[in-house]
Protein backbone atom coordinates (compact mmCIF):
# COMPACT_ATOMS: atom_id res chain seq x y z
CA UNK A 1 0.00 0.00 0.00
CA UNK A 2 1.07 3.15 -0.95
CA UNK A 3 1.34 5.74 1.97
CA UNK A 4 1.11 9.44 0.72
CA UNK A 5 3.91 11.11 2.67
CA UNK A 6 1.22 13.93 4.30
CA UNK A 7 -2.35 13.83 6.22
CA UNK A 8 -4.14 16.16 5.09
CA UNK A 9 -1.09 18.42 4.43
CA UNK A 10 0.77 17.56 7.57
CA UNK A 11 3.75 15.72 7.30
CA UNK A 12 3.10 12.21 8.61
CA UNK A 13 6.29 12.41 10.81
CA UNK A 14 4.36 15.89 12.22
CA UNK A 15 1.18 14.15 12.98
CA UNK A 16 2.51 12.01 15.94
CA UNK A 17 4.24 13.12 18.89
CA UNK A 18 5.78 10.40 21.40
CA UNK A 19 6.59 11.47 25.28
CA UNK A 20 7.84 9.17 27.89
CA UNK A 21 8.12 10.53 31.61
CA UNK A 22 7.80 9.28 35.25
CA UNK A 23 4.32 8.15 34.30
CA UNK A 24 4.43 6.33 31.74
CA UNK A 25 4.09 7.43 27.66
CA UNK A 26 2.04 9.33 26.27
CA UNK A 27 1.00 9.80 22.60
CA UNK A 28 -0.18 13.42 20.83
CA UNK A 29 -2.01 12.90 17.39
CA UNK A 30 -3.75 15.04 14.72
CA UNK A 31 -7.25 14.11 14.01
CA UNK A 32 -6.14 12.43 10.99
CA UNK A 33 -3.48 10.70 12.47
CA UNK A 34 -6.39 8.96 15.29
CA UNK A 35 -8.86 8.03 12.41
CA UNK A 36 -5.30 6.59 10.80
CA UNK A 37 -4.13 4.38 13.50
CA UNK A 38 -8.06 3.69 14.68
CA UNK A 39 -8.14 2.01 10.90
CA UNK A 40 -4.94 0.24 11.38
CA UNK A 41 -6.15 -1.05 14.91
CA UNK A 42 -9.54 -2.15 12.81
CA UNK A 43 -7.66 -4.00 10.73
CA UNK A 44 -4.94 -5.94 12.81
CA UNK A 45 -8.29 -6.79 15.36
CA UNK A 46 -10.37 -8.76 12.65
CA UNK A 47 -7.06 -10.72 11.57
CA UNK A 48 -6.62 -14.04 13.92
CA UNK A 49 -4.89 -13.14 17.38
CA UNK A 50 -2.69 -16.20 17.13
CA UNK A 51 -1.29 -14.22 14.22
CA UNK A 52 -0.01 -11.47 16.53
CA UNK A 53 -0.30 -8.62 14.17
CA UNK A 54 0.98 -5.35 15.53
CA UNK A 55 1.00 -1.32 14.76
CA UNK A 56 4.06 0.48 15.00
CA UNK A 57 3.36 4.04 15.86
CA UNK A 58 7.02 5.30 14.07
CA UNK A 59 6.50 2.64 11.18
CA UNK A 60 2.84 4.11 10.48
CA UNK A 61 3.82 8.25 11.00
CA UNK A 62 7.08 8.12 9.26
CA UNK A 63 8.07 9.28 5.71
CA UNK A 64 11.05 9.86 3.64
CA UNK A 65 11.53 13.70 2.85
CA UNK A 66 12.59 15.38 0.04
CA UNK A 67 16.47 14.30 0.15
CA UNK A 68 15.29 10.88 1.10
CA UNK A 69 16.05 11.50 4.60
CA UNK A 70 13.94 8.75 7.49
CA UNK A 71 11.47 11.28 8.96
CA UNK A 72 10.12 9.51 12.41
CA UNK A 73 7.46 11.04 14.67
CA UNK A 74 9.49 13.24 17.20
CA UNK A 75 9.97 11.51 20.57
CA UNK A 76 10.98 13.23 23.77
CA UNK A 77 12.01 11.74 27.11
CA UNK A 78 11.39 13.82 30.45
CA UNK A 79 12.60 13.18 33.99
CA UNK A 80 16.32 11.67 32.76
CA UNK A 81 14.65 8.79 30.83
CA UNK A 82 16.34 10.44 27.53
CA UNK A 83 20.30 8.58 28.74
CA UNK A 84 18.90 6.15 30.20
CA UNK A 85 16.97 4.59 27.05
CA UNK A 86 20.27 5.75 24.83
CA UNK A 87 22.19 3.56 26.77
CA UNK A 88 19.85 0.47 26.56
CA UNK A 89 19.50 1.03 22.85
CA UNK A 90 23.41 1.33 21.99
CA UNK A 91 23.82 -1.82 24.30
CA UNK A 92 21.45 -3.94 22.53
CA UNK A 93 23.06 -2.48 19.37
CA UNK A 94 26.32 -3.27 20.08
CA UNK A 95 25.78 -6.53 21.79
CA UNK A 96 23.20 -8.15 19.26
CA UNK A 97 23.30 -6.08 16.08
CA UNK A 98 21.71 -8.86 14.12
CA UNK A 99 19.27 -10.26 17.06
CA UNK A 100 16.52 -8.04 15.24
CA UNK A 101 15.56 -6.77 18.63
CA UNK A 102 16.97 -3.20 17.47
CA UNK A 103 16.61 -1.24 14.38
CA UNK A 104 18.83 1.83 14.21
CA UNK A 105 17.42 3.90 12.19
CA UNK A 106 13.55 3.64 14.13
CA UNK A 107 14.25 5.61 17.51
CA UNK A 108 11.56 5.07 20.04
CA UNK A 109 8.61 3.09 19.75
CA UNK A 110 5.06 1.90 20.44
CA UNK A 111 3.77 -1.17 19.48
CA UNK A 112 0.16 -1.96 19.74
CA UNK A 113 0.06 -6.01 19.22
CA UNK A 114 -3.48 -7.82 19.00
CA UNK A 115 -2.64 -11.20 20.47
CA UNK A 116 -5.14 -14.37 22.02
CA UNK A 117 -6.40 -13.72 25.75
CA UNK A 118 -4.38 -16.43 26.88
CA UNK A 119 -1.19 -14.48 26.34
CA UNK A 120 -1.95 -11.30 27.81
CA UNK A 121 -0.78 -12.75 31.20
CA UNK A 122 2.38 -14.04 29.40
CA UNK A 123 3.87 -11.02 28.30
CA UNK A 124 3.42 -8.63 30.52
CA UNK A 125 4.59 -11.45 33.21
CA UNK A 126 8.02 -12.04 31.40
CA UNK A 127 10.87 -10.51 33.89
CA UNK A 128 12.97 -8.03 33.01
CA UNK A 129 15.99 -8.69 30.90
Amino acid sequence: MDEPDTLDGTPRSKSVAMLTDWSGAKVYMTRPALRELAAELLRISEADPKECFEVHLSILFSHFGANNEYLAPRARFANGLGPVFERIQRKVWLDEPDSGKWNAGSGFDVTIMHIPPEMVGEEVGRPDE
